[in-house]
């Protein structure tokens, strides 16, 4: 992650002259604080360019679930709690791209929440996955005007992903943007491996 960083930053004294600012998707979209900017469409176009091609520099590699919770209370008679299984199934992936012993940081949401999430990475890090192994991850929290770049590329992408699984052919800009960071397997395959969708969507 380290070497997004000047890109990141240059993307914000491009626009702001400073590297004060957090991107944020809701406030992109609400044109509000320092996307105010954005009320004037010029600017607008121009920012959501540049975040689109942000993605296009970058060398991360993106990991995403998502939960289906209408579907997913409908399919089970006594269903896990959606958020502790969006942290498995990312943990997981995680697990399957780097090896024990990664350093996670997740968004900090307040102190009671932080111990909850910590608690289920701990549970998932330690055994209750789906390969019953050990992953050894290092969990930290992290807030939000702590300007932590990865938390924001993390935010950014969540709005297109989204998108895609509720629209699979779309050619959204935003969305082939997020879609080129997404990990996949060695035949180009996301389902499974860069995204996981649950529960599974009928093809």
């Amino acid at each position: 992650m380290r070497e997004e960083l000047p890109s990141i930053a240059q993307t914000k004294f491009d626009f702001w002259g400073h590297e004060g600012v957090i991107l944020r998707s809701y406030d992109i979209k609400k044109k509000q604080g320092p996307f105010s900017i954005c009320c004037n469409p010029v600017t607008q176009i121009r920012l959501r360019a540049e975040l689109c091609r942000l993605f296009g520099r970058s060398k991360v590699k993106l990991i995403a679930a998502v939960i289906d919770k209408v579907r997913h209370n409908a399919q089970y008679s006594t269903p896990s709690n959606p958020y502790y299984l969006a942290v498995q199934f990312v943990l997981e992936r995680i697990f399957m791209m780097t090896g024990a012993g990664t350093s996670v940081v997740f968004e900090s949401r307040g102190k009671a929440e932080d111990e909850i999430v910590r608690g289920w990475a701990d549970s998932v890090s330690a055994g209750d996955n789906f390969r019953h192994q050990q992953f050894g991850f290092s969990i930290s929290f992290a807030k939000k005007k702590w300007n932590v770049g990865g938390l924001q590329i993390a935010d950014l992408a969540c709005q297109p992903i989204i998108h895609y699984v509720e629209q699979p052919k779309t050619d959204r800009k935003d969305w082939l943007a997020v879609h080129a960071r997404m990990r996949t397997n060695w035949l180009g395959k996301l389902d499974g491996y860069g995204l996981k969708v649950f529960p599974a969507q009928k093809s």
